[in-house]
């Protein structure tokens, strides 16, 4: 009878009608009856075991089912599970599986329902009724599969309500991490992977809501890490990973909320790095990551922490021997979490980072960020050789992977430490057939501005350094650009336009321009390859738009460059002109020459 009520969706009488099953199994023991919902356990009775975890699963669905607001019905759901677990016990394995399997997915409902309406219950019976079904689920390999599905369910209702109280929302949350990452015994659990992807996911939600929050969530990750520093030093790393985000970002956001006359790039740096455990905590941190990734493939011979590695030129087989690294994938996705924080900060005080000389107390937290830079760019270079990984984990590792590689090259200019690594992950981002053209202007105006501020501080060794990249990036937007335009018949796009392009090259060329007077001012060292270069990327853009413009800019500063060299009117005639230096070019030239005798 009980069945067929639950078919026709009567649970408020499938409640009734169970427990009074439950009670005539009981019998008439006063004392029995006072102090348990269930009978004894009777060995080798599986008949009497069938009809009473029969009856439980019954109750258990009903409440599910019904999702009333009476926090007794999931009180009594608890104390049933207590008792019920000697009866499953006289169960053979079929059935024992069987029934298990639908206590823990009407739990599982229960839980989502308790979660949905957490401010109108207790707190303590939310979190103990979530930490339970995580438990269930792990005692058969059925409902053991299904675990995760029941925490992202969970944790996706919990985030989901706007206007709930936040510390209700991080006590649930931690606790049913703490509830999954307690069920690990070693490093080689399979579902460390999609553990990751909770924590990843949570962090996340975390950071959006406000600094406020992270600090404390931030704190309680710390703590979980702390319980695997030995047995599991993989999830240790990782939860620790975010942990050190949630903090920097705490920082960084405090440093946002100070009106702009209160405060300089001076407090902001000391106010950053004032926390020398936080620092020291990261370079062990990232000494961790570096010992998992192995020395394979440092192409630099620097030091491991941070040495870059080109994995461009990887073979298949070293490739399936980093394989062996688990959950590689979230290492990235916890360094990125990571970097974002340390890439605003760079950002915001960028010119005095690339302009102060005195910063000693500094510089070896500004080495530390830039070693999680380069961690975390490896990373993905290393993703995206040799996984199969293309879906929303790439597009987003690739906005973050551009962040973090001018982060690391403005870094670099301050401390003249590996540069042409950093240098070398720019021109990566430049030439990646991902990026887009916003995020090339990006490029460009921070670029030429960072050289702008160097060319006027006399440092113009390192504004040749911005300014070589400024020209790289100009040249592939152009390329991008009349790509776009000759791609379309036509456009309402005002960048796409040609007018609008041809305006583009002349400002690039403008660019150049003061490029290559700067080097010039530096040293002539490859100023001639310079300048074919930059002429043979203008050849290229005008062989797609032929009413393009000469590159009168590019010509003037040559004449320029020759005239200095050639003070001697008499001499003139030893000047090399723009034809033969481009004679050599295997690009062919005469065409777009003649645009300029």
């Amino acid at each position: 009878m009980i069945h067929c009520l639950d078919v026709w969706g009567l649970y408020e009488n499938v409640y009734t009608e169970a427990f009074k099953v439950l009670e005539k199994l009981r019998g008439s023991d006063s004392k029995s009856r006072k102090s348990r919902l269930l009978p004894e356990v009777q060995d080798g009775d599986a008949e009497m075991a069938l009809v009473v975890v029969d009856a439980v699963a019954a109750i258990f669905r009903a409440v599910a089912m019904s999702q009333q607001l009476d926090d007794k019905r999931y009180r009594k759901v608890l104390l049933l599970l207590e008792e019920v677990g000697g009866w499953l016990r006289v169960l053979d394995a079929k059935v024992y599986e069987k029934l298990h399997r639908a206590m823990v997915t009407s739990m599982g409902k229960c839980a989502v329902s308790l979660v949905r309406e957490a401010e109108r219950f207790n707190g303590d019976l939310v979190i103990s009724f979530c930490d339970l079904t995580v438990k269930e689920h792990y005692k058969s390999a059925l409902s053991k599969d299904r675990v995760y599905k029941f925490a992202r369910e969970v944790l996706s209702v919990l985030f989901g309500f706007k206007d709930r109280k936040m510390s209700v929302t991080i006590d649930i949350s931690m606790s049913v991490l703490r509830s999954l990452s307690c069920q690990f015994e070693d490093e080689s659990n399979e579902n460390l992977m999609e553990f990751f992807d909770l924590v990843d996911y949570c962090a996340h939600k975390f950071r959006a809501a406000g600094d406020m929050y992270c600090a404390k969530v931030s704190k309680k990750l710390n703590e979980m890490a702390a319980i695997f520093v030995e047995a599991i030093p993989q999830l240790n790393l990782v939860l620790r990973l975010y942990s050190t985000g949630l903090s920097i970002t705490v920082c960084n956001s405090k440093l946002g909320e100070i009106k702009l006359e209160d405060s300089t790039d001076d407090w902001k740096i000391q106010a950053m790095f004032d926390d020398d455990a936080r620092w020291q905590s990261l370079v062990s941190l990232l000494g961790m990551v570096d010992s998992y990734s192995g020395d394979e493939g440092n192409q630099t011979g620097s030091s491991s922490i941070g040495g870059h590695r080109n994995y461009n030129n990887k073979t298949h087989d070293s490739c399936k021997d980093r394989n062996k690294i688990t959950c590689w994938p979230q290492y990235v996705d916890a360094l990125k979490f990571l970097c974002q924080p340390l890439a605003d900060f760079i950002y915001s005080v960028k010119r005095k980072i690339v302009l102060e000389t005195e910063m000693s107390c500094a510089s070896a937290h500004l080495i530390t960020i830039h070693d999680a830079f380069l961690q975390f760019c490896d990373g993905c270079l290393f993703l995206q050789r040799c996984t199969s990984d293309k879906g929303d984990r790439e597009i987003a590792n690739n906005k973050a992977f551009l962040n973090a590689a001018m982060g690391a090259f403005i870094v670099s200019l301050r401390t003249q430490l590996k540069l042409e690594i950093s240098a070398h992950l720019v021109e990566d981002v430049i030439g990646s057939p991902w990026i887009q053209s916003q995020e090339l202007k990006y490029l460009i105006a921070t670029l030429y501005n960072i050289g702008i501020v160097l060319y006027r501080n006399k440092e113009l060794n390192k504004a040749c350094e911005a300014l070589k990249l400024c020209s790289k990036v100009s040249w592939r937007c152009v390329e991008l650009h009349c790509h776009m335009f000759v791609n379309q018949s036509s456009s309402s796009d005002n960048d796409l336009s040609e007018d609008a392009i041809m305006d583009f090259v002349g400002e690039a060329c403008n660019r150049c321009a003061f490029y290559l007077d700067i080097l010039q001012k530096c040293s002539r060292r490859k100023i001639r390859q310079n300048i074919v270069h930059i002429l043979e990327n203008w050849l290229s853009a005008e062989h797609l738009i032929r009413r393009l413009p000469g590159p009168e800019a590019i010509v003037k500063q040559w004449v320029k460059i020759e005239r200095e060299c050639h003070t001697d009117l008499d001499a003139a005639g030893s000047c090399t002109t723009l034809y033969s230096l481009l004679s050599s070019s295997q690009k062919k030239v005469k065409a777009g020459y003649r645009k300029n005798p």
